[in-house]
């Protein structure tokens, strides 16, 4: 859908939205973390500010590729100017060589444009210098932990938006309660149909993956023991509202990855203590029966037996989706060979750009579309040497994260380090089932910002 600029500028809205943006880009130039925290902002005010205007034009969402830009910009700028070292993260080598790969790709005769790349760049290579944002972001302990209470709070109005949206489903407006296009949707099972809420985020999957990720980061910060006895009320009331948000927007993979998150956290937390038998501290281990008797409340509270019905027929799916994966990847290399078809021509977007509904129609026509798994979509664009190269990029990623996780073991901000490092591994679980992932900027920001977070917790712990 291609919807012309004039219908933005045409609103009244547009008159005060312009003099802001140039006040806040020269603010940004001045102090790069003003960026960040207004990319935050906007990550919770785009799909809001996109209904305002007419048709809810998708090109509202550039907005905040402007402002990462300019964020870039000045932090880059900032080093160059102090004539500063930048920190050189461990799983360098993998990222410069998949990296120039992806340039390789870019260059790919099968491209109908260039761009294809562009959208393709955004997919793997957009967002991840926001990991030296986040590395930098904070110099002291008091002002991390500060940050993230102020994102678990938001929880407990995002769950509001969301629990009134999924009582009042189909009878408010649906401008107001089903924004977007396809954002109503109805996932099917067996037993009924759950609906699909999507918030203030444009859509349940959405949704459902920043709920899980508040959720984590919740549970991060009620380990902190420097944690007040009212700070943590407050947390414990937003991360079991975040949770709650993640049941109710109907989705199943982030419902399983977040008891999968739970069991993970709670068995690597507490993994010395239970080889003393259960010793947890009685405050501990209230909080962990909670979360369990919450999650089971919220089954019986959906309908027991059409949750049972629907745990039971996931299982069955996870069994066809491998089935599943297995197929895509055979399809997958069927076309694209050592080299691949080029770089984004299985990204998200691509029906905005020119020649990408021409694209389509060819795949359509050729029967080469079908592509949902991620290492289906790698393959697929970047062929077998790109999926190598892509894998050994991940593959040093993750055991720098089990390495970095492994010096806090002793320190205070390890819960918090052990929730950013699970949530990124569940995460890259998910890409491997759907690569739409890779094409959420919502998911991918907080993904590689609190990456840099990640490795830089040590030297924070030390304050």
């Amino acid at each position: 859908m291609n919807i012309p600029f004039n219908l933005i500028i045409e609103n009244p809205l547009f008159l005060l939205i312009v003099p802001s943006l140039v006040i806040l880009f020269l603010a940004i130039i001045r102090q790069w973390r003003i960026g960040i925290i207004s990319i935050f902002i906007w990550l919770y005010l785009e799909d809001i500010i996109r209904r305002l205007f007419p048709g809810q034009p998708p090109q509202i969402m550039l907005l905040k590729e402007v402002l990462i830009l300019l964020t870039y910009f000045a932090f880059f700028a900032t080093f160059i100017i102090k004539q500063k070292k930048i920190w050189k993260p461990p799983f360098f080598a993998g990222l410069f060589i998949f990296g120039g790969w992806c340039v390789v790709e870019a260059l790919n005769p099968n491209l109908p444009n260039m761009w294809f790349a562009a959208i393709g760049f955004r997919s793997y290579l957009w967002y991840l210098p926001i990991l030296f944002l986040g590395y930098y972001m904070f110099s002291e302990k008091e002002s991390l932990i500060k940050f993230c209470r102020i994102l678990v709070y938001t929880s407990i109005l995002l769950a509001l938006i969301a629990v009134f949206q999924y009582i009042f489903f189909y009878d408010l407006p649906s401008s107001f309660v089903q924004p977007l296009e396809a954002a109503h949707e109805i996932h099917y099972f067996k037993a009924g149909k759950i609906k699909l809420v999507p918030s203030i985020f444009g859509t349940a999957e959405r949704y459902a993956r920043f709920s899980l990720f508040l959720f984590l980061l919740g549970l991060g910060l009620l380990f902190y023991s420097e944690t007040s006895l009212k700070q943590r009320f407050l947390l414990f009331t937003s991360t079991i509202l975040a949770l709650l948000g993640i049941f109710v927007s109907g989705r199943r993979a982030p419902m399983y990855l977040s008891i999968i998150g739970i069991l993970f956290w709670i068995f690597i937390y507490y993994r010395y203590q239970l080889l003393k038998l259960f010793k947890f501290r009685l405050s501990s281990s209230l909080m962990v029966v909670f979360l369990i008797l919450v999650i089971a409340g919220s089954m019986v509270y959906l309908g027991f037996k059409d949750i049972s019905e629907y745990f039971w027929n996931s299982i069955s799916s996870i069994k066809d989706r491998i089935s599943l994966a297995k197929t895509e990847i055979a399809f997958a290399a069927e076309f694209s060979g050592f080299f691949g078809l080029g770089l984004g021509v299985r990204s998200q977007g691509l029906h905005y750009i020119p020649g990408g509904q021409e694209w389509y129609e060819k795949e359509i026509a050729s029967k080469r579309l079908g592509i949902e798994s991620g290492l289906g979509k790698v393959l697929y664009e970047l062929g077998f040497i790109g999926l190598l190269l892509f894998i050994f990029f991940y593959d040093q990623l993750f055991f720098s994260w089990l390495r970095r996780l492994k010096r806090l073991r002793k320190t205070a901000l390890y819960s918090l380090g052990l929730s950013i490092c699970l949530f990124s591994i569940l995460m890259l679980l998910w890409f491997f089932k759907g690569h739409q992932i890779f094409g959420d900027a919502t998911t991918l920001i907080f993904f590689w910002f609190f990456m840099g977070i990640l490795f830089r917790l040590k030297n924070l712990s030390k304050d």
